[in-house]
């Protein structure tokens, strides 16, 4: 599993994602999303996790742009707040923020993920 904290209007962090779509065969993403930004990413991040087509909403942050993004009727927040706290207790300070299978954290985007991750296996 690699976890990847992003905000929805970072360049890294979009850049990081289109990455990981050449590499879902060989590893699980989990995508946790803060809006640290501005006004405007933390209201992105509501979009993007209340939007009914997951990989769309994944699609949109690589890309910026969330247009076509359609809102669940009734959508949960409370992962939005497990995801800050998560993000403390980490101690996510710039993003994007990786951690590798191993454990290995980086708080940058690398020039090659799947060449920082076959270095950070288990």
């Amino acid at each position: 599993l690699v976890v990847a904290f992003v905000d929805p209007l970072c360049d890294d962090c979009a850049s990081v994602i289109q990455q990981m779509q050449g590499l879902s065969d060989d590893y699980q993403f989990k995508i946790l999303r803060l809006g640290v930004q501005s006004k405007r990413s933390a209201s992105l991040v509501k979009t993007v996790g209340c939007a009914t087509d997951r990989q769309a909403a994944i699609k949109a942050l690589s890309v910026h742009d969330y247009s076509g993004l359609k809102p669940k009727a009734d959508c949960d927040l409370s992962t939005l707040r497990h995801t800050l706290i998560t993000a403390q207790v980490f101690g996510v300070n710039s993003l994007p923020f990786l951690i590798a299978p191993d454990g290995f954290v980086r708080q940058s985007a690398p020039d090659n993920l799947s060449s920082w991750l076959a270095d950070h296996q288990k």
